[in-house]
C-alpha cells in the first residue's frame, strides 16, 4: 500500500483559495488571519489556484503563499491554471512552478477542471474522455518527473 503524504493531525477538512487581489491570500497582510480562520474551523489541507502568469519562484504571491500554509503544517494542492485546459498540456512555466513548490514541501498538483463542462474546453464542445486521459498521462509524467503527485480530474 502506497503511503501518500499527509498532514499531521489530518481532518481532511480543506479551503479552496487563491492568491491574487481577489482572494484570501492575495494579500500577504491578510494570511496570518485567513490561516489562523482555516486553523479554527479544522482545517489541514488547502487547495490553491495558481494563475498562469504566476512566476516559477519565490518572487510570486502565489509561491510565498504556498509556502506559508505549508510552513504552518498544511498539506496543499495546487491546481495549475488554464483556461480552457482541453485538449492541452501542461507549460514549461507550470512544470518548473510544480518543481520549485515540490522543493518547499508541496506534493499534490490539479492539472485539469471539469471536462465534462464545455467551458473547460478550448472550441466549447466536450471532446472524447481518451484525449482527457492522454493529455493527463503526458501532464502526470511530467508532474511525476519533478516529484509531484498528479490529480485525477
Amino acid at each position: 500500500m502506497l503511503n501518500y503524504p499527509r498532514p499531521l493531525n489530518d481532518t481532511g477538512i480543506a479551503w479552496h483559495l487563491g492568491a491574487n487581489g481577489y482572494y484570501p491570500l492575495g494579500r500577504p497582510e491578510h494570511w496570518a488571519k485567513w490561516v489562523g480562520h482555516m486553523k479554527d474551523m479544522g482545517a489541514t489541507w488547502a487547495k490553491v489556484l495558481l494563475m498562469p502568469d504566476a512566476k516559477p519562484n519565490a518572487d510570486d504571491v502565489t509561491f510565498r503563499a504556498v509556502n506559508y500554509l505549508v510552513a504552518n503544517g498544511f498539506e496543499v494542492v495546487v491546481r495549475l491554471f488554464r483556461d480552457k485546459p482541453n485538449p492541452g498540456i501542461l507549460t514549461l512555466n507550470q512544470i518548473q512552478m510544480a518543481k520549485n513548490l515540490v522543493s518547499i514541501g508541496v506534493h499534490y498538483f490539479e492539472q485539469n477542471n471539469e471536462p465534462n463542462l464545455h467551458v473547460e474546453w478550448q472550441n466549447g464542445q466536450i471532446g472524447s474522455s481518451e484525449s482527457v486521459a492522454n493529455d493527463w498521462l503526458v501532464d502526470a509524467r511530467a508532474l511525476e518527473d519533478v516529484d509531484g503527485y498528479p490529480g485525477i480530474p
